[in-house]
């Protein structure tokens, strides 16, 4: 059995080895319950970031590009057993030669753990239709986009291995696989170890649109595990990840929380009329949700906001 430990840092411009926390109980990231075990303090606890070597042959148009996740539980015993882990939108990113990535993109899906061993396989399948030659020597990698992985129960108390792999079809000839990852307690950054503590399930509860008014405040109503704990919105751009506003904010005992987001700059002006992002990041600074906003000029009247996680499948 390998030791739980945790995430850490995906910070695309440091480099050096990272590890994760050791089965003692850290404190938390932000100001949450005391004595709290969490990943170590990063952007993206709990979230994924796995490299492969990049594929050394070019794939011609009408091949296919599959990728394949598979989860396992550490520290495994009877009672996690049916136990469903939460994954958001998870991308396999291929670079190319000619500079930029070809993406395959799996949906948000949830894992039923059945076992000691692997799931089943979630597998994507991508059709290029135009002739790819990846990149010598780069690392493909599968990632979650900074977005945790999450299960109904409290950190610590579950320690989950993530593996991957691509398999490049072409249109006729020899197929050929990377072979599985092999899930670490450490990883050179920008990459995560692949063996960590999930999330505690959070739900975003928000039907309707998508739009709200510069100069007001959004709502995220949150339920599962918000009870008792504190909860970070930041509203920030989506094209560089820049903050525009954070706040940390305590929950009660009820069985939901409305989480806020200010559609304003720190000098208390309205926002200008764009696309956003609101990240909600629980006590152990793991980002749960992940929110795409329009914020217009003026009020949408009777339109209520609705939040999702980012991502579409191809």
């Amino acid at each position: 059995m390998r030791a739980i430990v945790g995430f850490a840092m995906l910070a695309l411009l440091v480099a050096g080895a990272i590890a994760g926390p050791t089965a003692a109980a850290l404190p938390a990231s932000g100001p949450g319950p005391q004595g709290s075990v969490c990943n170590p303090s990063s952007p993206s606890p709990a979230a994924v970031a796995i490299p492969l070597p990049n594929p050394h042959r070019g794939l011609a148009a009408g091949g296919s590009i599959v990728t394949s996740y598979e989860i396992t539980v550490e520290n495994y015993t009877a009672a996690l057993n049916g136990t469903v882990v939460t994954v958001p939108t998870m991308e396999g990113v291929f670079p190319l030669a000619a500079g930029g990535s070809t993406l395959a993109v799996t949906p948000p899906t949830t894992v039923r753990i059945t076992g000691s061993g692997w799931s089943t396989p979630v597998n994507h399948t991508k059709v290029v239709t135009s002739n790819l030659t990846f990149a010598s020597g780069a690392k493909a990698f599968l990632t979650s986009q900074k977005i945790a992985l999450m299960a109904p129960i409290a950190y610590g108390g579950i320690s989950l291995g993530v593996r991957w792999q691509w398999t490049m079809v072409p249109p006729s000839g020899p197929v050929r696989a990377s072979g599985w990852s092999v899930p670490a307690t450490t990883a050179t950054s920008p990459y995560l170890p692949s063996i960590f503590y999930p999330a505690p399930w959070v739900g975003l509860v928000l039907p309707g649109g998508g739009s709200a008014a510069a100069g007001t405040n959004v709502t995220l109503a949150l339920n599962g595990s918000v009870t008792n704990t504190t909860f970070r919105v930041v509203v920030e751009y989506p094209n560089n990840g820049t903050e525009i506003s954070s706040v940390w904010e305590p929950s009660g005992a009820a069985p939901t929380f409305n989480a806020t987001a200010s559609l304003r700059y720190g000098n208390g002006t309205p926002l200008a009329p764009g696309s956003y992002l609101l990240h909600v990041h629980d006590h152990c600074q793991a980002i749960v949700h992940s929110v795409s906003l329009k914020v217009t000029s003026s009020p949408i009247g009777g339109v209520p906001f609705r939040g999702s996680a980012r991502g579409t499948a191809d």
